[in-house]
């Protein structure tokens, strides 16, 4: 069925407003790709984020005027298809690659990705990249691995640092204890050496009492004998 001049203007419109914008696109031939696995392969692609266009050239050449694909205008022959997405492109390459791979078609032509062109070669390295929530896995890891890194260090510096300060206390507290003691001792020796003083004292102080009375009774002998003496001579005047 021919399709009226307006209706190609449609068409050209549309693929070029599907394009405009979208930084991730690869040209590929389906040649040998039945329905089922076109549709197949669309499935595959949405679950992507991505969209699979069949397209006629000469519409695809007018719609990517001034487009990146420009670039591969050359290639805009045999049996074309644009898969293109702004989502994942190592999911999407990847499953391009991999429904190639199984199906031997479609096969890459050419393509896009963040609008710089790529080669087959650098195709098929971005389709063997790991998925991209893997990649941001890794990239997270190796970039909170440092502060994992720096937080360990720390945590054993501040933990040596506490450890220090516990044996300069614990240190601190001993000489304490043995300069208290050292100054106790002496006072210890004094009080002791006063107590024997005073019980040296208050044994002496006895036999010196003694001594004493015994010096008064020998002393008191004499006088009584004289006493004696006068009375006797007054009796004896008295006769």
């Amino acid at each position: 069925m021919a399709i009226d001049r307006a209706q190609k203007e449609q068409n050209v419109k549309q693929l070029r407003a599907d394009l405009a914008g979208v930084p991730h696109a690869i040209l590929v031939d389906f040649k040998g790709l039945d329905v089922a696995n076109a549709t197949n392969l669309r499935r595959k692609l949405r679950e992507d984020e991505a969209n699979f266009k069949v397209v006629k050239n000469s519409t695809a050449l007018l719609a990517i005027e001034d487009l990146p694909l420009a670039e591969f205008k050359d290639l805009f022959v045999g049996q074309t298809a644009i898969a293109y997405t702004d989502g994942d492109v190592v999911s999407f390459a990847k499953t391009l690659r991999e429904f190639g791979e199984q199906f031997e078609t479609p096969s890459f032509k050419g393509g896009i990705v963040d609008g710089a062109p790529i080669s087959a070669s650098e195709f098929e390295q971005l389709a063997k990249l790991p998925p991209r929530d893997e990649l941001i896995g890794k990239a997270l890891y190796l970039m909170n691995y440092p502060i994992q890194g720096l937080a360990t260090v720390l945590g054993g510096i501040l933990a040596g640092v506490v450890t220090v300060l516990d044996q300069i206390r614990d240190k601190r507290a001993q000489q304490v204890g043995e300069a208290e003691a050292s100054q106790e001792a002496p006072v210890e020796e004094v009080a002791e050496a006063e107590e024997e003083a005073e019980v040296t004292e208050v044994t002496a102080a006895p036999e010196e009492a003694q001594d004493v009375e015994a010096a008064s009774v020998e002393e008191e002998g004499p006088v009584e004998e004289a006493a004696d003496a006068e009375e006797e001579e007054e009796v004896a005047e008295e006769k």
